[in-house]
């Protein structure tokens, strides 16, 4: 299903009427951690640092662990190290399972750029002096869970994509997909 609004009525650039069929959705990117018991004590403490890689440029973080956090501690804090920073990702804990917790990284900008797999990566730059795994090798950060996706539809019968769930045609109308749909639409 999609949603379009007239934006510009000049007669001369509306389209004619045209049939939409919406065949897959844009999606982000989604990391997830491997699931942990929520309660249980995680990685040594210390001052971890690791990097996230979005579209070619490198962001650094940061996080200074208190000995004995637990996983959702620690989840916690690396979501909201990742939150605050506004790169374009956000972070947020879910829990799959009871007593079990998993930290999820999720790209804001959907689509996959220039054809590419991912949007970002995460990967360790410093550990604890007596720590030999950094927090994205320990907790699985890099493990790609959704892959980005271009949403895919037809116009009057020829395909089409778009890196976002939302674009203009001819200028004049405002199209957001809203659903896959098995039916075409005036």
């Amino acid at each position: 299903s999609a949603e379009v609004e007239i934006t510009n009525y000049d007669e001369d650039k509306l389209p004619d009427a045209f049939t939409l069929h919406v065949k897959q959705l844009a999606t982000p990117q989604i990391n997830t951690s491997k699931s942990v018991k929520s309660n249980d004590t995680g990685i040594h403490g210390g001052k971890y640092s690791f990097a996230i890689e979005v579209n070619d440029y490198s962001h650094d973080f940061s996080v200074n662990l208190p000995n004995h956090s637990s996983n959702s501690e620690i989840f916690s804090e690396i979501a909201n190290t990742i939150n605050n920073a506004g790169v374009g990702i956000r972070a947020y804990l879910s829990s799959a399972r009871e007593g079990m917790c998993e930290l999820n990284i999720e790209s804001i900008r959907s689509g996959s750029p220039s054809g590419r797999n991912s949007i970002f990566s995460i990967y360790d730059t410093q550990t604890p002096d007596s720590v030999q795994t950094g927090l994205a090798a320990y907790y699985h950060l890099n493990a790609t869970s959704q892959r980005p996706g271009n949403a895919i539809f037809e116009i009057n019968g020829e395909r089409q994509e778009s890196a976002s769930n939302k674009f203009n045609l001819n200028q004049t109308l405002k199209v957001t997909l809203n659903a896959p749909s098995d039916d075409s639409f005036l």
